[in-house]
C-alpha cells in the first residue's frame, strides 16, 4: 500500500510543475489531476483521441456540476461550434449529469442545420437533467416546422421533464404525427400524475394506430393503477392488433393482484390465433404468484392442447406450451394437472404424446405415440 501511495504521490507532484496539459492520454493521469480538485487540468482528457479515455474524462468531470471550469470544458467538447459538430461518446458518458452550460451548448446545436443527427442529438439531449435543455427539446417538440423524425425524438426526451408534463399529454393526444405521438407516450412512462394518467389511458384505447396504443401500454408499466389496468384488461381481449394484446397482457406479469390474475385468465379461456399472444398469456401466468394464476393454468391444459396442439408437435406451435408454464408456477400440482387433463381425452396425436411425455417425466408411466412427421426425439425442453 505505501508503495503505491508514494507512486500517486510522484505522479501529483509531476503533474503539479508543468502546466495546464493540452492533452490527456490515459485514465490514470485524468484521475490524478481530479484527485487534486484540478478540473481545468482534466479537462484535457476531452482531448485525447482515444474515446474510452474522453468517455472516462466527461464521466468524472460530470461528478461537479457546479464547477464552472469543468461546465465549461465539458459544453466545447460536446459542441463544437465551429465545425458544426457534436462529441456522441462525451454526451452519452453525461447521461443523468445536471450540467446545464452542456445542455445549452447542445440546444444551440440542435439548431445547427450542418448536424445531420439532431434527432440521435435530441434522445441523447432527454438524458441529461438540466432545465436549458428540456426547454430546447420541449420547443422542438412542438415546432410543426422541424423534421418529424426530430420532432419525435424531442417529445421522447422529455421523459425527465417534469415541468414539460402538460406538454407530452398534450401532444399524445392531439398531435397529428403518429412518430410524435410515439415519443409522447415514452415521455410519460413513470408518471402518476392525472393528465399523464388519461392520456395515456386515451391514447391505449382511442388513438388509430397500433404503435401509438401500444407505446401508450408500454409507457403505463407493470402493475399500472386501477383506471389504466382496467384499459389493459379490455386492450388484452380486445384490441385488433397483436402487438398491442401482447403488450396489455405484459402489464400483468407477475402481478399480485387477484382480480388481474382474473383478466389474463379470461384471455385463456377466450384463446388467440396469434402465437406471440399466447406466449404473453403463459408467461404473465406463470410469473404470477395469485392462487388464479396456478389455477387457470391447471384447468385449461386440456382446452389449451385441443384447440392450439392439433397438426404438430406442440413445441414447435407458438404459445402452445402450456405445461411448462405451470409447472414452473406450481410443479407440486404438475403430475395431478397433467393426468387430470389427460384424462379428458379427444386430443389429436400430438398433444397425447405431449402429454405422455409430461406424465414420464413428473414420475408416472405412458406410452407416447409416434405421430406423423414427429421424430423419435420430438421434443427440447
Amino acid at each position: 500500500m505505501r508503495g503505491a501511495s508514494i507512486a500517486v504521490a510522484v505522479v501529483l507532484l509531476a503533474q503539479a510543475a508543468c502546466g495546464p496539459p493540452d492533452r490527456l492520454d490515459t485514465e490514470s493521469q485524468v484521475d490524478g489531476y481530479v484527485a487534486r480538485g484540478d478540473l481545468r487540468s482534466a479537462c484535457a482528457g476531452l482531448n485525447s483521441r482515444t474515446d474510452h479515455v474522453r468517455i472516462h474524462t466527461a464521466t468524472r468531470l460530470g461528478e461537479y456540476p457546479q464547477d464552472p471550469a469543468a461546465s465549461a470544458c465539458l459544453a466545447e467538447a460536446a459542441y463544437d461550434a465551429e465545425a458544426g459538430t457534436w462529441d456522441e461518446a462525451v454526451v452519452k458518458a453525461l447521461d443523468g449529469s445536471r450540467h446545464d452550460g452542456v445542455a445549452k451548448a447542445l440546444a444551440t446545436a440542435l439548431g445547427d442545420a450542418r448536424i445531420t443527427d439532431r434527432d440521435v442529438l435530441a434522445k441523447a439531449m432527454g438524458r441529461l437533467i438540466a432545465p436549458s435543455g428540456f426547454d430546447a427539446l420541449a420547443a422542438l417538440a412542438k415546432d410543426p416546422a422541424q423534421p418529424e423524425a426530430l420532432r419525435a425524438s424531442a417529445a421522447a426526451g422529455l421523459q425527465s421533464a417534469t415541468a414539460h408534463g402538460d406538454l407530452a399529454a398534450s401532444l399524445l393526444s392531439d398531435d397529428p404525427s403518429v412518430a410524435v405521438r410515439q415519443g409522447a407516450a415514452a415521455a410519460l412512462a413513470g408518471r402518476s400524475d392525472a393528465a399523464a394518467r388519461d392520456a395515456l389511458i386515451h391514447a391505449a384505447t382511442k388513438d388509430p394506430e397500433a404503435v401509438v396504443r401500444k407505446a401508450a401500454v408500454d409507457a403505463m408499466g407493470e402493475e399500472p393503477p386501477a383506471e389504466q389496468a382496467k384499459a389493459l384488461c379490455d386492450l388484452m381481449l380486445s384490441d385488433p392488433d397483436p402487438g398491442v394484446r401482447a403488450a396489455a397482457i405484459l402489464a400483468f406479469r407477475a402481478t399480485k393482484s387477484q382480480a388481474r390474475a382474473v383478466c389474463l385468465a379470461k384471455v385463456v379461456k377466450q384463446g388467440d390465433d396469434d402465437g406471440s399472444v399466447r406466449e404473453a398469456v403463459l408467461e404473465a401466468l406463470k410469473g404470477s404468484p395469485t392462487p388464479a394464476s396456478a389455477d387457470v393454468l391447471c384447468a385449461q391444459i386440456g382446452p389449451w392442447l385441443r384447440r392450439y396442439g392439433k397438426d404438430k408437435n406442440v413445441y414447435e406451435i407458438p404459445g402452445a406450451d402450456i405445461v411448462t408454464a405451470q409447472n414452473f408456477r406450481d410443479f407440486e400440482r404438475s403430475y395431478e394437472c397433467v393426468v387430470g387433463a389427460q384424462k379428458q381425452g379427444k386430443f389429436s396425436c400430438y398433444a397425447r404424446n405431449y402429454l405422455a411425455h409430461w406424465v414420464n417425466d413428473l414420475g408416472g408411466k405412458a406410452t407416447p405415440p409416434h405421430c406423423p412427421g414427429m421424430a423419435l426425439v420430438p421434443r427440447e425442453r
